[in-house]
């Protein structure tokens, strides 16, 4: 769980040195779904864990496009 916490970190912080500014992250669902990322995947199904790293990604990709 904290790797993908780290990934949205990092993925986050890639975005505010380009200038965009926290309140257009804070928009997505994404940081909710992060957060409650402990009561989503049980411990028996962590291959849930790469679909939240798509989430991420997906994120990213959407946040660039939208603010290019």
């Amino acid at each position: 769980m904290m790797e993908i916490i780290l990934y949205l970190y990092r993925k986050s912080r890639s975005l505010i040195s380009m200038g965009m500014p926290m309140s257009v992250l804070k928009e997505d669902p994404i940081f909710d779904q992060v957060i409650a990322i402990k009561y989503d995947v049980p411990n028996d199904n962590l291959a849930m864990l790469d679909d939240y790293k798509k989430k991420i990604d997906a994120f990213y990709d959407g946040v660039i496009e939208r603010n290019a």
